[in-house]
């Protein structure tokens, strides 16, 4: 074997090695923990690239996604979140681990506030199973 057929070889033991032992999901650390709240799964985070990139990965079963930012492009955390069903019923309350939360919610239309800085953006959400729905939140800085 030449020396590139080995280093391959290594790489792949060692991937293999650490996913056997729960250490990798998908080629990355696994980091992200699913939440529920009122039985609405739900996940958020986005704290640099691998996290957005496992968040994607996972998001693909999430039919819905929010994305908090500020107007310069600074990605926001810790806002708060309040989902309501069109009954005014809370589906979904969180604080974003990050500037993406995902959640996956029955069909419908839900009323999406998020609140950061004192101040609260709402937004109506479309939510349906054969696509995912991408709401954005931008706050003015401060």
């Amino acid at each position: 074997m030449n020396r590139k057929t080995i280093a391959v070889l290594m790489v792949f033991a060692l991937s293999f090695s650490l996913g056997s032992l729960g250490l990798m999901t998908n080629g990355f650390a696994q980091s992200v923990e699913v939440k529920n709240y009122g039985g609405v799964s739900y996940i958020s985070g986005g704290i640099g690239m691998g996290e957005r990139e496992e968040l994607e990965a996972m998001g693909q079963n999430y039919d819905l996604k929010l994305v908090f930012a500020i107007q310069q492009g600074n990605y926001l955390s810790d806002v708060k979140v309040v989902i309501k069903g069109s009954s005014g019923n809370v589906a979904l309350e969180a604080v974003s681990d990050g500037p993406w939360l995902y959640a996956q919610l029955p069909a419908g239309t839900y009323n999406v506030s998020a609140t950061t800085m004192g101040k609260t953006i709402t937004k109506v959400a479309r939510v349906n199973a054969r696509s995912r729905t991408q709401l954005n939140f931008v706050w003015a800085s401060k």
